[in-house]
């Protein structure tokens, strides 16, 4: 099959996914292109075909939205109405690009503006199959609100949409008309994009500002109030570990995220000296030696899907502390492969930070069987024959006539 992912991003947990998508699917047999942005993190692709055509902005950099003055707000207005002019001009591009190309297959990622997935639908035709990667849930916007179950035309468009976590499938089949049998959970894959780097712990520690001997609890990725740093800092001020370790927090903050508060609550807390918040976007070549400072990697969540810093945990043996939520408490076996504790619980989070301080073999243990639990049930060659196998049927049974999906009673699952 020829098959065309599309994923504007071309830096962070997005692109790194469809880099590894394009070559498991290639792998697998298929013509492979990945359509991303002009200036993507990783020019080298093995096996797939990278199209680096979608000419965006930079996305890395971080935001502190404090001591803005009104100047600052009306620039960020004018700022954020010709970024969306532009992402439909491009959008608009890349479908006519991507139409020239003639794939069987179209996979996109995530859509977060309407206007854009009514411009990629045009790529929805009568002999291709339309599929989405969907590493969140729709009506995000409506979590925690009564929502009435409804039909979404634009979302019929898919043909296949396929789902990193059953909570977040199920999660979408009550709150939109869709057909099950269009559906698919595969399994969140294994990260393998980031190299072994050999970077020295002391330099490692020297560069982020970590006491040389300190043990480290680390959150890693993109700060959103939706992950829950703000209820980390106060589990942190809680915990008996704040005496011995050390709180990294690692990534670029958004524009969501209050960073004058997140200050302010490290420094009611006494905890200056005791929580490091690097707030910019982590070079590849920094985060296996990152994630090997940690005892534990934190990923204390309000919401979630599925989550990529949980499977780069497992993969460099890590122990993970998750909330229970979606895909996070589905791929954790709570003290086997991680431990869960309730989400927006200071206490138990604290508790599970103290176990995994005081007991460096048991953080050892949950590592160790994280990680070969990922290489025996979180592969990307699994994912990818799953994947390919779905949409070669969904492309025969749209060409002879019927709908994708329509001679499955269920959705396959692996």
């Amino acid at each position: 099959m020829k098959i065309v992912i599309i994923e504007p991003d071309g830096q962070g947990g997005l692109f790194h996914f469809a880099h590894q998508m394009g070559e498991a699917l290639g792998a697998e047999g298929n013509d492979v292109t990945l359509v991303t942005d002009s200036a993507p993190e990783l020019r080298e692709a093995r096996g797939y075909t990278l199209a680096p055509i979608m000419r965006l902005w930079k996305r890395n950099q971080p935001s502190d939205n404090s001591n803005q003055t009104v100047l600052h707000k009306i620039a960020r207005l004018a700022q954020r109405g010709w970024r969306a002019a532009r992402l439909t001009v491009v959008w608009w591009r890349t479908v006519r690009a991507v139409e020239r190309m003639d794939p069987d297959v179209v996979i996109l990622s995530i859509m977060a503006h309407r206007h854009i997935l009514r411009i990629a639908a045009r790529l929805a035709t009568p002999n291709r199959i339309f599929a989405q990667l969907c590493h969140e849930a729709t009506h995000v916007e409506d979590r925690g609100k009564e929502a009435r179950r409804r039909r979404d035309p634009l979302m019929e468009r898919f043909d296949r949409i396929f789902f990193l976590a059953s909570s977040v499938r199920d999660d979408f089949l009550a709150r939109t008309i869709f057909p099950e049998a269009r559906t698919t959970r595969i399994p969140h894959p294994r990260p393998q994009f980031f190299r072994e780097t050999q970077i020295a712990e002391p330099e490692m520690r020297a560069r982020l500002g970590l006491e040389p001997e300190a043990p480290v609890l680390l959150f890693f990725g993109n700060l959103w109030p939706s992950k829950g740093v703000n209820d980390l800092v106060d589990a942190f001020a809680q915990a008996r570990a704040r005496e011995s370790a050390q709180l990294l927090i690692t990534g670029r903050a958004t524009k969501n995220m209050d960073m004058a508060g997140l200050r302010r609550q490290i420094a009611e807390h006494g905890l200056g000296d005791r929580v490091i918040v690097a707030n910019r976007y982590i070079d590849n070549e920094e985060v296996y030696p990152i994630f090997q400072l940690a005892r534990a990697v934190v990923l204390p969540y309000r919401t979630a899907a599925a989550s990529g810093v949980l499977h780069q945990s497992f993969a460099y043996a890590q122990a993970p502390i998750v909330t229970r939520l979606g895909g996070l408490a589905e791929d954790v076996r709570d003290g086997e492969t991680g431990l869960i504790v309730p989400p927006r619980d200071a206490g138990a989070l604290a508790a599970a930070m103290d176990r995994v301080i005081d007991d460096p073999a048991l953080a050892a243990r949950l590592g160790q069987a994280g990680h070969d639990h990922s290489e025996a049930h979180f592969s990307w060659s699994a994912v990818a024959g799953t994947m390919g196998r779905v949409l070669a049927e969904d492309l025969d049974a749209k060409r002879a006539g019927g709908a994708a999906g329509a001679s499955a009673e269920r959705p396959a699952r692996v």
